[in-house]
């Protein structure tokens, strides 16, 4: 298994992050991926709280330079979401419904709805009326 493999196979859904990151977000205990490209190695993480409240979303440069260029930033507050989603829904979309990615109960646990009522068109919907 070479190097690279490696570190694909240890990219996780959510796992506890130690608090030792460059996030200006406070009290981050868990970083959940939603969004990862190993070739680009472009990602979008939601850290969270114990309670698992969003603390914020920490992207990659190079998705942040795919934003309006008054929007490129690094670290976006809990209330960027909707934005973030909408802009790389797509994205997120696929990373999470392929077969490497998170299990359809692993999601239900998490969020309590599955993966296909999570990204229907409508809930997409939803996040364009709250940006």
């Amino acid at each position: 298994m070479t190097k690279e493999n490696t570190q694909q196979n240890q990219i996780d859904f959510i796992h506890r992050w130690v608090r030792k990151t460059r996030s200006p977000f406070e009290n981050d205990t868990y970083r959940i991926c939603w969004y990862f490209n190993h070739e680009t190695k472009n990602y979008l993480y939601e850290h969270k709280n114990e309670m698992l409240k969003c603390n914020g979303f920490s992207i990659s440069k190079g998705l942040a330079e795919k934003l309006p260029i008054e929007l490129q930033e690094r670290y976006f507050e809990a209330d960027g979401r909707g934005l973030l989603f909408v802009v790389f829904g797509r994205e997120i979309k696929n990373y999470i419904n392929s077969d490497s990615s998170v299990s359809d109960e692993d999601f239900i646990d998490l969020f309590g709805l599955s993966k296909k009522r999570f990204f229907d068109e409508s809930s997409f919907d939803e996040w364009e009326n709250l940006i």
